[in-house]
């Protein structure tokens, strides 16, 4: 009686081995939450667009007959081309060329009817950015000129593209993928030129304060 006791108690934990052991092979580990990847910006790569504006500043005569200074305002059209690539999180730098056609003009009654016009104006510039998600503040500064032209009221005109510097801000927003907007201010020196319009040639400083609009397609 006591060797068949042993022999069912033994088979018994042989037994509950084989199922503890089975039931183990069952057991299947839930899966580990999947690594995601970063998703890409859309602030990354290129970009061009198009923009309208209103621009105001001064044709400051700082040498030459008379003191000739000519308030300018005007609108302006034009487009621009760029690129943005992140250096962290959220940082982002880019370069962006504009140009635009301006109607930026005033004139004064001296000698006749002096008037000093922006025919078309440009800058190129880098950018500093910060990411914040479809909303990015940005500043800028780089190189800026314009094409300009002094008339005296008379047949004699000088035309001249003055080159200088421009700084400003700005901020945009991702309207869909591939689409943004933006609004900015740019306060540009274009520097001094000679104007030859008859008699003893004055000298303008030119500056400039822009305020553009726009739309920029990303690629």
């Amino acid at each position: 009686m006591r060797v068949l006791s042993k022999m069912l108690l033994a088979t018994v934990a042989l037994a509950a081995g084989a199922g503890t052991a089975a039931a183990a092979d069952l057991y299947v580990p839930p899966p580990s939450a999947p690594i995601m990847a970063p998703a890409a910006s859309n602030w990354d790569g290129p970009y061009i667009g198009a923009n309208i504006g209103y621009s105001w500043g001064k044709a400051d005569h700082t040498s030459g007959p008379g003191t000739n200074d000519i308030t300018l305002s005007g609108f302006m059209i034009g487009a621009q081309l760029g690129y943005n690539f992140h250096v962290s999180d959220n940082i982002v730098l880019g370069i962006e060329g504009s140009a635009d056609w301006s109607n930026e003009t005033g004139s004064i009654p001296a000698f006749g009817t002096t008037t000093h016009t922006i025919n078309y104006d440009g800058m190129l510039v880098g950018r500093l950015g910060v990411d914040m998600g479809n909303f990015m503040p940005y500043v800028d500064a780089g190189v800026a000129f314009a094409n300009a032209t002094r008339a005296n009221g008379g047949p004699v005109s000088t035309t001249n593209t003055q080159t200088g510097w421009t700084v400003g801000a700005g901020v945009e927003v991702m309207l869909a993928d591939h689409l943004s907007a933006f609004v900015s201010y740019n306060y540009a020196d274009y520097g001094s030129a000679v104007y030859d319009t008859g008699g003893i040639p004055p000298t303008i400083h030119l500056t400039d304060n822009i305020f553009k609009a726009g739309l920029n397609y990303h690629f």
